[in-house]
Order: structure tokens, then C-alpha cells, then sequence
């Protein structure tokens, strides 16, 4: 429907020309009146009309002088002027101004309904060709965006930008988007100090003279909206620290790098470039922690476990690592914990390697790998008993339970009740196999294990006595002496001294 506007100080010529015709079924429809040409131009700012039939004698300002400013202020409507008799002053004045037509009052019905019908045709030509004129303009900004972000400068760029700090983002999915339709779908939520690029198989969002916290909030509505509408999930990132237009080029390239490890994380979360500043990594996937995992199933220990992989997906999303190399890590973890697993339980059924690769490759993003590899390793748990153990085995599985659970409220009575033991025959058996009795056996792994803690330079000893399990920090420094002839805070000492020495 076009959007009529019909401004004159007379009420009957007001409300005969709202009711002369059936406007809408001309594809009209009236947006308002105004009774004066101030009125009249305040209206044409609110309605945006697309036809404004205009008074020329009015009081106060004149039709003519309102259509003059209303021109000059930009307004593109049709203007129509009616006038209550001939003046070919006037008539003279409107074609100068570009009116498209000078109507006499009354208006007469088979004089308006072919005007309107020339000017419906006329509006919807000129519609056309601005809407071909808009693509042909958006389509040509686009491919100079993506020539500038490949790295060749565009002067019109230059001229409309330049002057300008950016914020850039890629948003990217492994399913199909219609990046298009995307575009056109989000208008709404689009402010003037950004621009979508598609590039690829990827959309970009540029940000102009805007903070991180103003960017990532639309990011955020921009996920949810491609989530609720097209039920994809995408993977943001964002080169957090503003660059000016002679960088974006390079800003381009390091939002690239940092594509490489989204798959460290959920769809929910923003990758920032300033997390691509890591530390220098420290291996984690070792025997020790295999072993670890392995006892944690052994004994269906369900929350060690968890604080294991816990502590995996932590890592590799602190140190980053491409996608390839986490997946290639984790095979041949998880087959090194396989193997221990048929090593001391032949009769297990694991699953083949070929089963291994599928489960592996086929996660979408770290998260959803650990959680894959977690349940099929909890399956395995359940046909695991350590407890019900050979007479031959059980001072191993116990010793095992110790190396493992060490800093636990331990006694011979909980793991004879664990292992199904008689107390005072199991003590006898431990006494035997091992030549230490159990508590005895018990402090001295825990002792050990405080040594290694005290050669940590950010240890506390409070902190090692709660983490090898002494309660009591008094009772620690009385066992730790006994065995090592010196107080804790004296080892630490001696092994801080030991540092400094060997790196003089």
C-alpha cells in the first residue's frame, strides 16, 4: 500500500478527500491529515508518505513553502497541489518545484482516481529501479570488502572508513546457513556501526567505533537468532583489540588462525583472540594419567573421573590446539587406556579401533569427544570389580587403591569392608605381602607424595598436609619428621636451596 497524507485548513475538503474513493482498493491507504502547512511538514517526518495532497493557501506557511522545505529536507513523496481556484502563478511555482500534479477544488472523482493510478505506476517503476540500484551498490560494497580483506586497498572504502577503529568477528557453522537470507532476516537487530560481509562459507560482522562488550552483545543475539530460527548452531569469533582500516587486512588473517580452535569449545561460547596469548604447553595425556583413569574405573570412582576429563577439556582450552592434533592425542590415549584395561581384565570386550576412529572424528567440537569417550569408558567400569579379586591379586589391587586414593580417610577396616575381607586377616596378608603393616605402608606413600607436593615452589604446608590427607597439620609435622628427620618447612627449604644452587 502507498501512504497518503492529505494536509488543508478546511475540515470538509480534509474529509471528503479521505472518503471520495475506496482508497485501498486503488492500493492506497491514508496515514493522516494536517490542518496547516507546519503541521502539515511535521506530519511528512513522521508518516514518510508516499502521495501528500498540499493546500496552497494555508495560514502561516504556505503550501508552496512547505513543499520547498520539505524538499529540501530530502522528503522523495509525490507532491499533489489543490487549490480553491486557477492561478497560473501558482500552477507555474508547483511544476517548478516538481509537484506532479495541480488539482482544483472540489476535487473530482474521475479527475483523482486516474492521477493516483498514473502516480501508483510511477512509484512503483521508481521502487524498482532504487531497490536495483541499493542491490547493485550492496553487492558491489560486499566484493570490495572482501577485496580490501584480502588485501587489496579500495579508495571508496577508504573514503567512507577510513577515519574509523573496527571490532571483527566470523561466525561459521558446519551446516548449511543461507548466509543471505540470514543478512536480510536480521535487519532489525542491525545498527549503522556495523556491516555483514559474506565471505565464503562464513559470514563477517564488522563493527565500527564500538566496545567489546557492545559487539559481543549482538553477537549473542545474533547466535540465538540463527539458533531459534534456523536451528543451527554456530561458532563465533572476535579479534578482540580494535585495528584501523589499514589493518583489517591482518586482522583478517588472525581471525582466521583463531577459526582453527573452535573446536576447543561449545557453540555458547566466544573465542577472543586475545586467548591465542597461551603459555607454552605442558604435556598432560601421559601414562600416569591413563594409569589414573584406569584405576578410577577399576574402582567406580565416577567423580575422579569426571575431575579427570574435567581437567583434559581445561587444558586444551587453555593451550588451544588445532582440531586435527586433538583427535590424533585422544586416539591414541584412549587406546593406551584400552590396552591397560585388557592387560589386567582379557576377558573385557572393547570396542574395535575402526569403532575408536568413528566415535572420535565424528564429535563436533571437544565437548561433545569427551562426553562420547567418557560413557563408553563408564560402560566399562560396570564390568570391571576390582573387590571381587583373587587371592593371589588382592594385595596388588589394595596397594593399587592406595597409590590411587591415598589422600582419603583410609583405615584396614574400610578397605577390608571394601575388598570383603576379614579385618584381622587381611592386616595379616597385608603385614606379610608387603612386610609393612597397613598403616605404616599408608604413611609412607602419603609422606612421599607430601615430598613432591613441598618441591612445588606455590605450596603451602597446610596445603600438602590436607592434599596427601592429614586433617591435622600438627600430626603431619610429627610423621614427616620421623621419617625424613626434618619438619616440612625444613625440606621445603632445603629444596628451594637446591633450585637456586643448580641454576647459579
Amino acid at each position: 500500500m502507498l501512504k497518503v497524507l492529505i494536509i488543508d485548513d478546511e475540515p470538509l475538503i480534509r474529509e471528503g478527500l479521505c472518503s471520495i474513493i475506496e482508497w485501498e482498493q486503488f492500493g492506497y491507504t491514508i496515514v493522516g491529515t494536517a490542518k496547516n502547512g507546519n503541521e502539515g511538514l511535521k506530519n511528512i517526518q513522521l508518516f514518510q508518505p508516499d502521495v501528500v495532497f498540499v493546500d496552497i493557501k494555508m495560514p502561516g506557511l504556505n503550501g508552496i513553502e512547505m513543499v520547498r522545505k520539505a524538499k529540501e529536507a530530502g522528503i522523495k513523496a509525490k507532491f499533489i497541489v489543490l487549490s480553491g481556484y486557477s492561478n497560473f502563478t501558482y500552477a507555474q511555482e508547483s511544476i517548478r518545484l516538481g509537484m506532479e500534479s495541480y488539482l482544483l477544488k472540489p476535487v473530482d472523482e474521475e479527475e483523482l482516481i486516474p492521477l493516483i493510478q498514473k502516480i501508483k505506476e510511477k512509484c512503483f517503476n521508481e521502487k524498482s529501479v532504487d531497490l536495483q540500484l541499493n542491490q547493485y551498490e550492496k553487492i558491489k560494497e560486499q566484493h570490495e570488502w572482501k577485496e580490501l580483506l584480502y588485501g587489496n586497498m579500495k579508495e571508496n572504502l577508504w573514503n567512507n572508513y577510513g577515519n574509523k577503529s573496527f571490532l571483527m568477528a566470523s561466525i561459521l557453522s558446519e551446516d548449511f546457513i543461507d548466509w543471505e537470507h540470514v543478512e536480510t532476516s536480521i535487519k532489525r537487530i542491525m545498527t549503522s556501526d556495523s556491516r555483514l560481509v559474506k565471505m565464503d562459507s562464513q559470514l563477517l560482522v564488522l563493527f565500527f567505533n564500538q566496545s567489546v562488550k557492545s559487539a559481543v552483545g549482538f553477537l549473542d543475539k545474533l547466535r540465538i537468532f540463527i539458533k531459534d530460527k534456523l536451528s543451527v548452531g554456530v561458532k563465533i569469533q572476535i579479534i578482540d583489540n580494535a585495528v584501523n582500516f589499514r589493518n583489517l587486512s591482518s586482522a583478517y588473517n588472525q581471525l582466521v588462525k583463531l577459526q582453527n580452535y573452535s573446536y576447543n569449545f561449545h557453540n555458547n561460547v566466544i573465542l577472543y583472540s586475545s586467548m591465542l596469548d597461551r603459555k607454552k604447553e605442558k604435556p598432560l595425556l601421559t601414562d600416569q594419567l591413563g594409569n589414573a583413569i584406569f584405576r578410577a574405573l577399576e574402582f567406580d570412582d565416577n567423580q575422579q573421573l569426571e575431575n579427570y576429563f574435567k581437567e583434559i577439556k581445561e587444558y586444551y582450552q587453555t593451550y588451544l590446539f588445532r582440531k586435527e592434533r586433538i583427535r590424533a592425542d585422544w586416539l591414541d590415549f584412549i587406546k593406551s587406556v584400552y590396552r591397560k584395561m585388557k592387560s589386567n581384565y582379557p576377558y573385557l570386550k572393547l570396542e574395535s579401533n575402526e569403532k575408536l576412529v568413528e566415535v572420535i572424528y565424528q564429535a563436533e567440537d571437544l565437548e561433545t569427544l569427551l562426553q562420547l569417550t567418557k560413557e563408553m569408558l563408564m560402560a566399562k567400569s560396570c564390568q570391571l570389580n576390582s573387590f571381587v579379586s583373587t587371592s593371589e591379586n588382592t594385595i596388588d589391587k589394595i596397594v593399587q587403591y592406595i597409590e590411587q586414593y591415598h589422600y582419603r580417610d583410609l583405615s584396614l577396616k574400610i578397605i577390608a569392608e571394601l575388598f570383603k575381607y576379614n579385618r584381622s586377616y587381611l592386616g595379616k596378608k597385608f603385614k606379610n605381602c608387603t612386610g609393612e603393616y597397613f598403616h605404616v605402608y599408608l604413611d609412607k606413600v602419603r609422606l612421599d607424595k607430601a615430598k613432591q607436593l613441598l618441591k612445588q615452589p606455590d605450596m603451602k604446608v597446610y596445603q600438602v598436609s590436607e592434599k596427601v590427607g592429614y586433617s591435622n597439620i600438627d600430626y603431619f609435622y610429627k610423621k614427616f619428621k620421623k621419617y625424613n628427620g626434618m619438619s616440612p618447612k625444613e625440606y621445603q627449604k632445603e629444596q628451594r636451596n637446591k633450585e637456586i644452587t643448580v641454576h647459579l
